[in-house]
């Protein structure tokens, strides 16, 4: 009889070990979700930025007047951003991330 608890106790553990697994492969999928959503979102900011600020530069080259005001959340999920305009191109950061977009202001 004394066989029968060892097996037992390697079966638990067997257990335990891809059940731990299965959770950690889990969370890391939900990590991957949460972090796409946030990317689109990221993205989707700097297309409407983006599609503002051209809109703005279009009608300072035809020396009208215009103000326009963009309501952006201050935040992205948990993380913070920032958004630049360099040499007609539009970059953001979020976190350690980097994205640019493909816009240019003419």
């Amino acid at each position: 009889m004394p066989t029968i608890t060892p097996s037992y106790l390697y079966t638990f553990f067997a257990v335990m070990v891809v059940s731990s697994i299965l959770v950690a492969s889990f969370m890391d999928y939900s990590g991957v979700i949460r972090f796409s959503a946030e990317t689109r979102k990221l993205k989707n900011l700097m297309d409407h930025v983006a599609a503002e600020t051209t809109e703005l530069l279009n009608l300072a080259a035809a020396n009208a007047t215009a103000e326009t005001f963009i309501q952006a959340p201050a935040a992205i999920g948990n993380t913070q951003y920032w958004l630049r305009l360099i040499k007609r191109f539009f970059k953001g950061l979020a976190g350690r991330r980097f994205w640019k977009s493909a816009h240019r202001g003419y």
